[in-house]
């Protein structure tokens, strides 16, 4: 996860998490931890303001007792210390930056629309394979290798916001929208913006880690909108072994 300071904002798509730390309002001062509202596009759901969280900080009146400051005392310095961080060699999707690509994907997100009610099919589809929706008897529509790496471009072709998932690994967010990342991120989740119906798609690229031989065998990536997912913009794929 990259460093980001001072954000007061942070995007988090369904299925993604954020840690972060703040700074309390003063005692007996009102805080608000709040979702603002976000323009899904125009055949997506309407994202609303809401309050997530009212924060109050009470100030602790009472005084820690001698025995009690003692016993903490002797708890913390008897902790065991911190062990010295892993090598960069044994830890995953390290090195992404230099490892040799093996293959580039382009995949892209669209809908089909049936009169004036909005979608009615949704797909995600490996550019030059035809578009179809998810069945679960079918078979992958992407098959690699444990040891591969690959690059991922990943478009929104539809006019509503989908948020990218994959399974069993993270991918390392490379561009938006055609423009190297300035703090490369690890997630396994991320959104692309809708089209707006003229000039280029938006686009994400991400490098795909496949080296770990335990995440050999079949899984999915999908939108992580339920309703989305649960009406077919979801596919397989294959890791031999």
């Amino acid at each position: 996860m990259a460093d980001v300071r001072y954000e007061k904002t942070i995007l988090i798509p369904p299925a993604g998490r954020a840690e972060f730390i703040v700074t309390a309002p003063a005692a007996g001062e009102p805080g608000v931890f709040y979702t603002q509202a976000y323009s899904t596009g125009p055949t997506g759901n309407a994202d609303l303001a809401g309050t997530l969280a009212n924060i109050q900080v009470i100030q602790n009146q009472t005084k820690s007792s001698p025995s009690l400051a003692g016993t903490m005392s002797s708890t913390t310095s008897s902790m065991p210390k911190a062990s010295a961080p892993a090598s960069p060699e044994g830890l995953k999707f390290s090195d992404l930056d230099n490892v040799k690509v093996t293959a580039q994907r382009k995949l892209y997100f669209s809908e089909e629309f049936g009169g004036t009610n909005g979608p009615i099919q949704f797909y995600i589809t490996v550019d030059g394979q035809k578009q179809k929706v998810f069945e679960p008897d079918e078979k992958p529509v992407i098959t690699t290798k444990v040891g591969a790496v690959e690059d991922w471009t990943i478009e929104n072709r539809a006019l509503e916001t989908h948020a990218f998932h994959m399974h069993q690994i993270h991918f390392k967010v490379l561009e938006i929208d055609g423009k190297p990342v300035g703090q490369p991120e690890l997630l396994d989740t991320i959104p692309i913006p809708y089209w707006s119906g003229s000039g280029p798609y938006h686009s994400v690229k991400l490098r795909m880690d496949f080296r770990d031989p335990t995440i050999a065998g079949t899984f999915l990536f999908h939108c992580h909108i339920l309703l989305h997912e649960d009406l077919g913009m979801m596919h397989k794929i294959l890791v031999e072994p």
